[in-house]
């Protein structure tokens, strides 16, 4: 066995949780950015916000 100074850790379930969150918050800040400056085509702007909905960690 290996020394505790040498182990390798797993990473946390926080931090793996942390990471989604911050990625989704910016991506649908983006998406939602690109539907207000109208470069999203206006028959999809409905899937795109579901979309970024049904990705939202906080469900």
């Amino acid at each position: 066995m290996l020394p505790l100074n040498e182990q390798k850790q797993l990473p946390q379930a926080d931090s793996a949780k942390s990471s989604y969150f911050k990625v989704y918050e910016s991506a649908k800040k983006e998406a939602e950015e690109a539907i207000a400056k109208e470069q999203i085509p206006p028959g999809y702007k409905k899937q795109v916000k579901d979309y970024f909905e049904s990705l939202n960690p906080a469900r």
